[in-house]
């Protein structure tokens, strides 16, 4: 019986694990450690900067000099603010969440617009904001009613100045 051994020149080491760390220390502490680092970047909702994956994974054992992929976070992605002025509350609530921002409604009275249609967003359309920026949107809660003042047994000027007091337009 023959038995060969091949002997390897490559010696296998620890990965460390980077993933949290910043790109700066991750590439050092992997070169330090013997691999060469290839980043590549992809956004994420965690800081710019921060290594959010690595492959072989930390902990692991590699050749040393071999490669490590490490994953670094661009932040969120920059998205421009859709036109929904003028839009059903629903559905820009649908269109805003659908492409990752987060909505908040102010309801607010309107003699010009419909209940329930968008009067305004903030920021306003075609701003460029991180995705999961909040959008505010001001939402018609259509014409504010008003108690109608008790004009019997009164002046006509009376009457009248009470009357457009309120609000009304008197004829």
């Amino acid at each position: 019986v023959i038995a060969i051994i091949l002997a390897s020149n490559t010696k296998q080491v620890r990965v460390p694990d980077v993933v949290g760390s910043s790109v700066g220390v991750a590439q050092q502490t992997l070169k330090r450690d013997g691999f060469d680092v290839n980043p590549v970047r992809d956004n994420s909702a965690k800081p710019r900067n921060t290594v959010i994956g690595q492959n072989p994974s930390g902990g692991s054992t590699a050749d040393k000099g071999s490669e490590v992929t490490i994953t670094i976070s661009d932040g969120p992605a920059i998205k421009g603010v859709p036109d929904v002025v003028g839009d059903g509350r629903r559905a820009a609530t649908k269109k805003l969440t659908a492409q990752g921002f987060v909505v908040r409604q102010k309801l607010v009275f309107s003699d010009e617009a419909t209940t329930n249609r968008v009067i305004s967003e903030s920021p306003p359309e075609g701003s460029q904001v991180q995705e999961g920026a909040t959008i505010t949107l001001t939402i018609s809660k259509g014409q504010e009613r008003r108690l109608v003042p008790d004009v019997v047994d009164r002046t006509q000027d009376d009457a009248t100045a009470l009357l457009e007091d309120a609000g009304f337009q008197v004829r």
